[in-house]
């Protein structure tokens, strides 16, 4: 049975994931800071995560030592904060950097390991449409966004050859 680790899973697009996976006969492990509360499976299980946190990785690690996965798909972030660069506060633009590239950093380090134990298996993160032009109001989501998209190109060319991929989506707007 296929296994994947799934951040973001309270809701959205992560919630969706983890309801496709499961239904394709996959183990779930689901990260966020919330429970999910329309999602109870005897193949779910959740474990409490806030990828922003700076103890985040070591969480995830522990979590995973030993194990093996098939794959990660990363999708928590926000979109915070909203407004104009001259009218956003210098710390809620590094919390949301600090959610959004290296929250996405802390658990692909995390994760490779059990991903590595499996010989192969796929990493995907969901970088989002701001990520490829102006986002007027959006600035930090968009240059976080950036930043993960050249984390996974970059990931992409270094597993290049040892049954790993890396790739983001960027699925357009999700209510």
């Amino acid at each position: 049975m296929k296994a994947a680790l799934i951040t973001g899973v309270s809701s959205g697009i992560g919630l969706a994931v983890s309801r496709a996976l499961l239904d394709d006969g996959w183990i779930v492990r689901g990260c966020s800071r919330t429970m999910p509360l329309s999602l109870e499976h005897d193949r779910f299980l959740w474990e409490p995560l806030d990828v922003a946190a700076p103890a985040a990785g070591d969480q995830l690690a522990a979590l995973l030592r030993f194990r093996t996965l098939d794959a990660l798909v990363h999708c928590a972030g926000t979109q915070e904060p909203v407004g104009a660069v001259a009218d956003t506060r210098p710390d809620a633009w590094a919390a949301g950097v600090q959610a959004n590239l290296i929250g996405a950093y802390r658990v692909v380090h995390a994760a490779l390991p059990a991903l590595q134990r499996n010989g192969s298996g796929r990493i995907l993160l969901f970088s989002g449409g701001g990520a490829f032009g102006p986002r007027p109001a959006y600035s930090c989501y968009a240059a976080s966004k950036a930043g993960a998209v050249a984390l996974m190109e970059s990931l992409a060319a270094e597993l290049d050859g040892c049954g790993i991929t890396a790739n983001c989506v960027a699925p357009g707007f999700v209510p």
